[in-house]
């Protein structure tokens, strides 16, 4: 904001959460104001920093950026400016010692920064480290006072054992954590080893020191973590707090693959519910994972809330895989879990047979779909269980459904995959016409990602059947992408050959720029442009800082004032300098199947690709080729494509500061 925050730092259980203190230092009406650092000066004043730019922050765009102004400010109580000049290079080791006791902060961190640079290539002064010592040992001082000097001897490398030990059983809470921090900050060369740790985990009765303890688990070697974190995942009383059973499972994650049996076993003793929960969630990503955790749940003398609990969490892991293998006692867990009354738990089994390719369990879902009276929701969850399941069977159903407005967008993805192409097509080019504009997009998504549709498409573009100004430049190069020579051919018929050259694209650059400046603009509208936008560009970018919408390319925040030539020469030859985020990925499938997108996420078992419509989730084993080629998503020939007013009006829209 265009203003100085006052926070607070508040203690909630085992660290601290910030909050308004309920009034702020200074508001500045200028909408350039943009303050982004803080610091403490010499003189007891703070100094800020603001870049003076009408972004506001957390873009990673340079071009965005203005660089060209800033500003310096002194924030002061005091009336009058009276400058302090200071050189503590110039003191001994004992003066900068003693500063350590001195009112202002700034003091005591810049003397703590000259005994770390000098501790560097040189000893420090006996006399000074003997204050410090003292200093950090006096149980009368405040800890604020005992603290400072222990800081400063540790970056000078001066904290020995006997101050450590005395810390680490201090009276407060707040020294022994720091004890813990200090004790571990250096894995190379740790002065608290596991088995202090394990003993402060367990008995230690400050919050604060376990969420120190808990901090410092991932400076052990992976095989000494796990009793330190079983003495933390021990204490029930962490079961509410907001930190610490997190902490325990960041600290734990990295040794739960190597030992997913001793990971369960504590998941199942644990009193930390979502510690429990991580841990299950982590083994279900894994094969071995998978199969221990089915034969947990299939157990029937592991009790039922427990292994109803766990086969949720297993589900929720895989939420987002595809085609992977059945797990060995999965039989065992649908004898007792697949006639459950419960909806959630019946859920999940149905999810998970899915799958895991269980053909059983897709004939009663089917006919959930097929009756109308079945409510919406569920209707729709099981076209989602059929995807999950890759069923290839329910052609004729799915098409019959494109009729139901309500389950129209559902389905389309759904029939890119069914097994019988001509059905397919020939029901999502009969109802295109009474399609929403979002079912459209998807429609064409599917129709142009295999041959088997694609050239039922073109035909019907060939005939008149279908309207060819629903293509656009998207779509001819997908079929393109799809290498096959009869698409090809028949691609080339009804659109015409793509693929322009440098000296092409300068030369559309020239005619379209001129176009433009001749153009009488007072006459054309922003509006009508922002019309074209939605229809041609909004599935790609987004213009709104920030937004979720539009991942495929670029945001367009701020770019308006880049001008005139950024566009043309983006939207023409877009694929003259392609960021690495914004390559063109193409997977084929072994059906044909070509998708081509952005690689959302990735794992052992399944590829996510986002397309313009949806993200899709692959099974690798359904994968034949993986190309990352060196175009954008974004296709040559987009501008030219449109009607000379519409493009005009998209480039006024783009090149227009929002109001």
């Amino acid at each position: 904001g265009h203003q100085i925050n006052h926070q607070v730092n508040v203690r909630t259980g085992s660290a601290y959460e910030t909050f308004h203190a309920g009034y702020d230092i200074s508001f500045v009406p200028d909408s350039t104001y943009l303050p982004v650092d803080l610091q403490y000066g010499p003189d007891g004043a703070v100094y800020t920093i603001d870049w003076s730019d009408n972004q506001h922050c957390h873009n990673p765009r340079d071009e965005i950026w203005d660089r060209t102004t800033g500003r310096l400010y002194r924030v002061s109580w005091a009336a009058t400016y009276k400058p302090s000049k200071v050189d503590l290079g110039a003191m001994t080791d004992a003066q900068l010692a003693a500063l350590h006791t001195h009112k202002s902060e700034w003091h005591v961190r810049v003397a703590r920064r000259v005994l770390q640079e000098r501790a560097a290539s040189r000893a420090i002064d006996a006399g000074a480290l003997g204050a410090l010592r003292a200093q950090a040992g006096d149980t009368k001082a405040d800890i604020s006072s005992q603290l400072r000097a222990l800081w400063t001897l540790h970056v000078t490398n001066n904290l020995d054992a006997a101050r450590l030990n005395a810390a680490l059983a201090h009276s407060s809470e707040t020294v022994r954590a720091w004890a813990v921090q200090l004790g571990t900050e250096r894995a190379n060369a740790l002065a608290v080893n596991a088995d202090t740790l394990a003993r402060l985990a367990k008995g230690d009765a400050s919050s604060l020191v376990r969420m120190a303890v808990a901090s410092a688990v991932p400076a052990l070697p992976l095989a000494q973590r796990w009793p330190v974190a079983a003495a933390l995942a021990a204490r029930a009383e962490d079961a509410t707090d907001r930190f610490l059973p997190k902490m325990v499972w960041f600290a734990l994650a990295p040794a739960v693959a190597a030992d997913v049996p001793r990971a369960l076993d504590l998941a199942a003793r644990t009193p930390l519910p979502s510690l429990s929960d991580s841990i299950l969630w982590f083994a279900a990503r894994t094969a071995a994972g998978r199969d221990q955790i089915a034969a947990r749940v299939a157990n029937s003398s592991t009790a039922a809330a427990s292994a109803a609990r766990s086969l949720r969490i297993l589900a929720f892991s895989l939420e987002a895989e595809a085609g992977l293998p059945m797990p060995g006692a999965w039989a065992q867990v649908t004898a007792r879990f697949g006639a459950s009354s419960e909806p959630t738990v019946r859920g999940a089994w149905e999810q998970l047979s899915a799958l895991f390719g269980d053909k059983a369990v897709l004939a009663p879902i089917r006919a959930r779909l097929a009756d109308a009276s079945t409510p919406l929701a569920e209707r729709r969850r099981a076209i989602d269980l059929l995807r999950r399941a890759g069923d290839t069977e329910s052609t004729a159903l799915l098409v019959k459904l494109l009729d139901d407005a309500q389950l129209r967008a559902a389905v389309i993805p759904l029939l890119a995959n069914a097994a019988d192409s001509a059905a397919v097509s020939a029901g999502l080019i009969k109802g295109f016409a009474a399609f929403a504009p979002a079912d459209r997009t998807a429609a064409l998504a599917a129709l142009t990602s295999k041959p088997a549709l694609a050239l039922p498409l073109l035909r019907a573009v060939e005939t008149g059947a279908f309207d060819k100004k629903n293509l656009t430049a998207l779509h001819a190069r997908q079929l393109r992408n799809l290498r096959n020579g009869e698409v090809t051919r028949a691609l080339d018929r009804v659109w015409g050959r793509t693929g322009e050259t440098s000296a092409d694209a300068k030369a559309s650059i020239a005619r379209i720029r001129d176009l433009y400046r001749n153009a009488p603009l007072w006459s054309y509208d922003v509006k009508a442009g922002r019309a074209v936008y939605e229809k041609a560009c909004a599935s790609c970018h987004a213009t709104d800082a920030g937004s979720s919408v539009g991942k495929l390319g670029p945001n367009l925040n701020g770019t308006w004032r880049n001008g005139l030539e950024y566009f043309l020469e983006n939207i023409i030859d877009p694929n003259a300098v392609v960021g690495t985020e914004f390559q063109l990925n193409l997977v084929t499938k072994r059906d044909g199947t070509v998708i081509a997108g952005m690689i959302d996420k990735e794992s052992d078992t399944a590829l996510a690709v986002r397309t313009m419509t949806e993200t899709v989730t692959i099974p690798k084993a359904d994968i034949r080729s993986r190309e990352v080629t060196p175009q954008s998503l974004m296709p040559a020939g987009l501008l030219e494509s449109l009607p000379e007013r519409e493009a005009l009006e998209l480039l006024l829209f783009l090149t227009t500061e929002p109001r």
